[in-house]
């Protein structure tokens, strides 16, 4: 997974593992990355009345690894999340989070 991300006139790059689980009762979604994890609040599914798009309507929670004195604490963010199967199932979009930050992110499929 890449994570774009603009905070505070600063902007960059991460790359990060997302695992994807779907049961009967939902979805939910994990991320891990050298700097923090994140955990879902709730994955609405739906499908995109215009393009007929798998997408998730993505909401977390962040949880910094940092435990510095400028370090924040947990913080939700929100993204929505379009499958693009053409492309070998890669699932994109842009988020924002309640730190004032926002960007985008890429999923790709491991085989």
């Amino acid at each position: 997974m890449e994570i774009k991300w603009t905070r505070n006139g600063e902007d960059g790059a991460v790359e990060a593992e997302a695992s994807i689980k779907q049961s009967l009762f939902g979805v939910s979604m994990e991320v891990h990355s050298e700097g923090s994890d994140s955990e879902t609040l709730v994955v609405k599914t739906i499908k995109d009345i215009n393009s007929s798009r798998p997408m998730l309507y993505y909401f977390y929670r962040v949880i910094p690894k940092n435990t510095g004195t400028d370090s924040v604490g947990p913080y939700e963010g929100a993204s929505i999340l379009k499958l693009y199967g053409h492309e070998g199932g890669v699932l994109r979009g842009n988020y924002f989070t309640s730190q004032n930050s926002n960007g985008y992110f890429e999923l790709t499929r491991l085989s």
